[in-house]
């Protein structure tokens, strides 16, 4: 049978008989490797109503027929306290057919605590325990069938990477889904509220429970049968959590990451495809194609203008986010699969309460230094709302890209040591005020700083190619239409004069109030487009002589404060919503006039000319 044949015959059982079954677990088990692997390409991802937190969906095959895979985001217990444990929870509380808990085979004593909450919900329920090469050559041994006697469910044993295993899970689930349609399944009752102390003991007693289960069970290996290169991981984790070595190694890390997102792909990347491929190659010709085709002006500028679908929107897409895209995701994916990530956190998690944030922000937080667009998609890994929409603030407000930093620290070296040190004061001030200030009036609790701490690990490419292939799908599906939609809306404004005349409204304020020349107006204005364009134009301004010390340094804290620019800002409507980013939007603008302003009048006070 073809494929297209093979996938309409699927589609066709799934949507007459809809099995569901969701894939739990603790986060770094292996889950969405697993969901992958039993579903195929046939996979669609979407926010959970009501949040940014992204469920991916997918049909598979089960005993000839179809099933509806969903794959749940981590969870540590029922009792949720993250929007991803929430919206897990609500995915096993809505009655699937079938639950499959994925657990890391070497880690069985931590998992059945989770398993023993999961049995309490009355669904068919499949123990999968994933990686277990990774066990075997630890030296790790389970019972499986000692186990599933005494836990009363099937209990199957895989690698997701190389599927091993694959035909005897399918073979539990649909044993469990066949389980599920005799007892007529429905969907749970919500367990009640439990005090905290309650709770607790509640906790306690299961984690004895799943003790006990596991010394019977389950059989841990000595030290002689771990080999080398598991031993110099285990001790590299053990180092990389410890305050020393552990910060020097994060120092290292971090350097890295920056020099591989924000120098190799946010410049050395984007500039050869900007400027190269798409300077050169691509939008010239095509230029001149659009001249042959369509005699209109308007219409041709709409393509290939200043403003145009082609010469702005896809190649600010394509050669400019792609590459910045692409270089984050491979890192992202290397962090997360050698377990560096979540050590990480654990170090920078101090610092980070200093503006009421935890450690989990560390990653939005630097990589706003190589793009800010992509550094707001990656505060969906924060727990709450509330620390989303702090980040978010944050990135908007005092974290410059790199591609404006750049030019920052071009304009500081034509001008003075003192400009830098005024710039840096005011930034780092900037963001640790505001984000001490915000923390407080933000509604809401601070999150725990909960986390799960895997085994360091070799990261398999071949898996890491995967999860990178499909969120670069996820970017060209969901935000390459933002870029086309604001680039027309632009077109027209400009068509129609309107830029300009926001521009002559503005010279009298920035020149006025801030105390620079009338012609930084248009720099501030095109910085909103593109925020290292912004910077570029008041660099020239002062290559030219036209801007004096004090005005270098207002300018530098001004553009740095201002508005983030319009992929930034798309990426904020989308994650936050417009409420959330217009308020965000409205602060970072008064913030940034107030506090130029008064640094304007500071160094005239202090004799700056």
């Amino acid at each position: 049978m073809s494929a297209i044949g093979r996938r309409r015959d699927l589609m066709s059982t799934w949507e007459s008989e809809t099995r569901r079954v969701v894939l739990a677990g603790q986060p770094n088990v292996g889950k969405s490797v697993l969901f992958n692997a039993l579903t195929g390409k046939y996979v669609a991802v979407s926010n959970y109503p009501g949040t940014t937190v992204d469920v991916s969906r997918g049909v598979g095959e089960i005993g000839g027929g179809a099933a509806e895979f969903v794959d749940s985001p981590g969870i540590y217990s029922l009792a949720a306290h993250s929007d991803e444990e929430r919206v897990t929870r609500s995915l096993l509380l809505a009655g699937p057919d079938a639950v499959v808990q994925v657990a890391d085979m070497k880690d069985l004593p931590r998992a059945l605590v989770l398993t023993l909450e999961l049995l309490g919900l009355r669904i068919p329920l499949v123990l999968c325990l994933n990686m277990k090469d990774e066990a075997l050559s630890r030296g790790c041994r389970v019972d499986v069938r000692r186990l599933s006697e005494i836990l009363k469910i099937p209990v199957a044993e895989t690698v997701a990477i190389t599927r091993e295993g694959l035909g005897e899970l399918r073979s539990a689930v649909e044993r469990a889904c066949a389980l599920s349609s005799s007892s007529g399944n429905r969907p749970p009752e919500r367990p009640p509220s439990l005090p905290r102390a309650a709770s607790a003991v509640f906790l306690r007693a299961r984690r004895e429970e799943a003790v006990a289960i596991a010394a019977e069970v389950f059989t841990a290996p000595g030290s002689s049968g771990v080999s080398g290169a598991d031993r110099f991981l285990e001790s590299l984790g053990r180092l990389c959590l410890r305050p020393w070595p552990g910060y020097l190694l994060a120092g290292a890390v971090l350097w890295g990451l920056y020099e591989f997102v924000g120098v190799l792909g946010a410049q050395t990347a984007v500039n050869f495809l900007e400027k190269t491929v798409f300077g050169s190659w691509v939008n010239p010709p095509l230029a001149r194609a659009m001249e042959a085709i369509f005699p209109w002006v308007f219409v041709r500028d709409f393509f290939v203008g200043q403003y145009g679908v082609f010469t702005m929107a896809l190649t600010y897409a394509f050669a400019i986010i792609l590459p910045i895209v692409t270089t984050f995701f491979l890192a992202l994916g290397i962090l997360e699969d050698s377990g560096y990530l979540p050590r990480l956190s654990v170090l920078l998690n101090r610092f980070f309460k200093m503006v009421g944030l935890n450690g989990k922000a560390v990653f939005p937080m630097i990589l706003g230094l190589g793009c800010g667009t992509m550094a707001v998609l990656t505060t969906r890994i924060l727990d709450t709302r509330r620390e989303k929409i702090l980040a978010t603030f944050l990135l908007a407000l005092a974290v410059p890209c790199s591609a404006q930093l750049g030019v920052i620290l071009g304009m500081t070296a034509g001008a003075s040591g003192s400009v830098l040190l005024v710039w840096l004061l005011v930034m780092v001030g900037s963001l640790l005020g505001t984000g001490a200030l915000a923390s407080r009036i933000l509604p809401g609790a601070a999150a725990h700083f909960i986390l799960e701490i895997p085994p360091m690990r070799f990261p398999q490419w071949s898996n890491l190619f995967r999860k990178v292939g499909a969120r670069l799908k996820w970017y060209l599906r969901e935000v390459l239409p933002l870029f086309v939609y604001a680039t027309a809306a632009l077109f027209l404004l400009d068509a129609f004069g309107l830029l300009k005349d926001v521009e002559r409204l503005a010279s009298p304020f920035v020149s006025g109030t801030l105390g620079l020349p009338e012609e930084a107006a248009g720099a501030f204005l095109v910085g909103f487009f593109r925020r290292d364009y912004g910077a570029a134009g008041l660099y020239q301004m002062q290559r030219q002589g036209l801007l004096s010390l004090r005005q270098s340094a207002v300018a530098l804290v001004a553009i740095t404060l201002f508005m983030p620019c319009v992929a930034q800002w798309l990426m904020v409507v989308r994650e936050r919503g417009m409420g959330a980013a217009l308020a965000i939007s409205g602060t970072v603008l008064m913030y940034a006039v107030a506090v130029s302003a008064a640094l304007n009048q500071a160094l005239l006070a202090l004799g700056w000319r």
